[in-house]
């Protein structure tokens, strides 16, 4: 290298420095590459500084030329290709060149004088990074050892390589959407979701970072007294190795790095570094993610990796362009051995329920007398079975929700986090199955009880008129016709308008549940107990942070909330039942103590020979049970007895002889509401939760749930009514 008496430098000059001739390529290549707009530009930044940065810090090992070159390959996604003259290339040249030189914090990635852009290409090494040791620094929301917050440190860099300075990250750097200082804080409270998202002004972002600054990043583990850092890893999703965004593949593809960025405007000026930029690039999505230890009882977690994804944006109109950015934390734990105990209980239980499934269908053919495995047989296995299975799904789920509200809130040291949304999507199937199947069993049971047999079986026997039938001339003919003993009417529709009353009766106030469940969630403030933070209060503060709502908390809290209200009622009603007015009770006094009237006949003549022949056939039948509850029929006799404990949990009885049981429970009520409240409340809790999953609106939830109550309600009461008139020859006209 020669320097001539009129300061010319021979045979290469470069930033202002001399260099040796063939000590580094001159063929470097200052492009940078916008691969979502599938092009590159030849930044005039890279023009003037790519070389020499790369000159300097080979061979003069200088240190703000090497953090310049960093810089510029940061400003490249960090992408590795075949060529070896871009900035990245170039670096990645001069980090195997000072290969013997010693590394930094026996790090031996960070090699002196170099920035730590890389965590090396072995195979398989971002999960031994992310997965292998914990960080040194327990976490615990109650106690003496209450540890909640974490802090992150950043060494702080021009775009020309000179350290600035170490800055605090969470406060008006690492978040672009700006926000209060409590609501940005909340960001680093540990366990707490955080997700914050706006549209920036492309225009504002110009004028704020004239220049990128570029950030080292820290989590800081002794506080200020003895400080200790531990570096976060960071996953470029833009990363390119020979082609391939191997970042967005599986794990063990991954490249892990180091330095980022926020906003770049430099590197898409082509003309000149002070022209416009004909692309900026912006960190439009930021995600720091902590991972649990399996097993920990310690609250302990694996390094927290920080995820990037930057877009490119061609400037057409700064004034009107934006740019949408996210900002977010999230807690994830590996949830694959929750997922087979959840497995195993299903297993179990819907064994067990499938069995129950099996002795209601063999009850069901003892009792229809029917010795075949016909098509009737298997749907109605397949039904029972569709309802056991629901039952199954829904302890199981609701089980599930409830384990984790409790266990999340109420842990002292961290032993769990919640489930992401993407762990969530088996949870909201079983839901879903819980939900069709319990739908299915209710309009079943509907469908059941608005087309069962009904007979009012009359125990006064009829009686003639002065001791004789009378005659009279039969419709149409003149000719005498004998007429049947009289038989009381007004009994049975007494008793028919009775029974028309109870058949939507249930065990609960519907409405009463419907507004308490709403009082204790959205006055009382119970939802703010299915947040996504671990210790949560039912008053929080305008001003603070609102997570968002855990699906798996929001379902365990409305359902088990719902389940414990209709309990409350179910209890309540029964002591109001015992002691001051039960509606069944009353319905059994009324048919043992009702009194034989005067018969009524329609006064229609035009339909007087249907009247006759469905008279005809409803005395008949009535007459057959009357005459076969009065063992007037040998071949057909019954006994009347208790049931033993056997039959009472198996629900068979022995096949040899007719039995009536002493019915102490009134069956009767099981074709009733009244009988199925367990099936009504499961499925209106069901379908509470799968409205408000769907809508995140507990109020919409209660209005949608109200107004499916009421339907079903109508619609048993009118067609349970039809069929009231239908197979009791009522008059709908005496029905009230």
């Amino acid at each position: 290298m020669e320097i001539a008496s009129v300061g010319v430098c021979f045979p290469f000059q470069a930033g202002g420095l001399c260099f040796p001739p063939n000590s580094l390529s001159t063929n470097v290549n200052p492009s940078v590459s916008y691969n979502q707009l599938k092009f590159s530009i030849q930044s005039a930044w890279f023009v003037k500084n790519l070389y020499s940065s790369a000159a300097a810090c080979l061979l003069f090992s200088n240190l703000t030329a090497c953090q310049a070159l960093g810089n510029m390959c940061v400003m490249n996604m960090h992408s590795f290709s075949s060529m070896s003259v871009d900035a990245c290339g170039l670096f990645n040249t001069i980090f195997r060149a000072k290969a013997a030189l010693s590394s930094t914090q026996d790090i031996s990635y960070w090699r002196s004088n170099l920035p730590w852009l890389y965590y090396g290409e072995e195979p398989g090494l971002a999960i031994r990074v992310l997965q292998t040791e914990p960080v040194p620094i327990r976490f615990s929301f109650r106690g003496k050892n209450k540890n909640t917050d974490f802090n992150l440190l950043a060494a702080v860099y021009n775009v020309r390589g000179d350290f600035l300075r170490w800055e605090q990250l969470g406060l008006n750097n690492l978040q672009l959407c700006g926000e209060t200082a409590t609501r940005q804080a909340a960001a680093f409270s540990f366990g707490t979701a955080y997700q914050q998202s706006c549209d920036l002004s492309v225009a504002e972002l110009m004028s704020t970072y004239s220049e990128p600054l570029f950030y080292d990043v820290f989590m800081d583990l002794g506080g200020e007294e003895e400080r200790k850092l531990f570096p976060l890893p960071t996953l470029v999703n833009n990363l390119q190795y020979n082609g391939q965004f191997i970042n967005q593949e599986s794990m063990k593809s991954w490249y892990l790095s180091r330095r980022l960025f926020l906003v770049d405007m430099l590197s898409g000026r082509e003309k000149s570094t002070s022209s416009v930029p004909k692309v900026i690039r912006v960190a439009t999505s930021i995600k720091i993610r902590f991972e649990l230890v399996p097993d920990s009882k310690e609250g302990t977690v694996f390094p927290p990796l920080m995820s990037i994804t930057y877009s490119d944006i061609p400037i057409t109109d700064v004034s009107t362009q934006t740019v949408s950015a996210t900002f977010a934390v999230q807690y994830e734990m590996n949830l694959n051995e929750f997922h087979i105990i959840m497995d195993i209980v299903l297993g179990v239980l819907g064994s067990l329920f499938l069995l129950n499934t099996l002795l209601r269908t063999i009850r069901w053919k003892r009792r229809f007398g029917s010795q075949i495995i016909d098509g009737e047989t298997l749907m109605k296995f397949l039904l029972f079975a569709i309802g056991d299975l629901s039952n199954v799904f829904f302890f199981v789920t609701v089980g599930t929700a409830v384990y984790w509200l409790i266990f999340y809130k109420a842990q002292q040291t961290v032993t769990v986090v919640l489930p992401l949304p993407a762990q969530e999507e088996r949870y909201k199937i079983f839901i879903g199955l819980a939900f069709a199947g319990k739908a299915v069993q209710f309009l079943q049971e509907l469908r059941l009880q608005v087309t069962v047999d009904l007979f009012f079986i009359d125990w006064e026997r009829p009686r003639c008129s002065g001791g004789l039938w009378k005659e009279k001339p039969a419709p149409g003919t003149g000719e005498p016709k004998s007429d049947s003993p009289p038989v009381s009417i007004w009994r049975t529709y007494f008793v028919a308008n009775e029974w028309n009353k109870i058949q939507t009766l249930r065990q609960i106030s519907p409405t009463f549940q419907i507004i308490a469940v709403l009082f204790f969630l959205e006055v009382l403030g119970f939802s703010n107990y299915a947040l996504s933070e671990p210790v949560s209060t039912a008053e929080r503060s305008p001003q603070a942070f609102t997570p968002p709502y855990s699906m798996t908390l929001r379902y365990g809290l409305a359902s088990i909330l719902w389940l414990c209200l209709g309990l409350l009622q179910v209890i309540y009603f029964t002591l109001y039942e015992r002691f001051v007015k039960n509606n069944i009770h009353q319905f059994v006094d009324l048919c043992s103590i009702s009194n034989r009237t005067g018969p009524l006949r329609s006064r229609d003549s035009s339909s007087a020979n249907q009247f006759e022949q469905n008279t005809s056939v409803y005395n008949t039948m009535n007459h057959f049970l009357g005459s076969f509850i009065d063992h007037a029929y040998s071949e057909m006799d019954y006994i009347v007895k208790d049931k033993q404990l056997f039959e009472t949990l198996l629900g068979v009885e022995p096949g040899e002889k007719s039995i009536f049981y002493n019915d102490e429970d009134f069956s009767f009520k099981d074709v009733l509401f009244y009988g199925n409240e367990a099936t009504l409340l499961i499925f209106d809790t069901l379908f509470f939760c799968v409205v408000d999953l769907g809508a995140q609106s507990f109020v919409l939830a209660a209005v949608l749930t109200y107004v499916e109550q009421t339907i079903f309600s109508m619609i048993r009461q009118s067609l349970g009514r039809r069929n009231l008139i239908n197979k009791t020859l009522v008059d709908n006209r005496f029905l009230i």
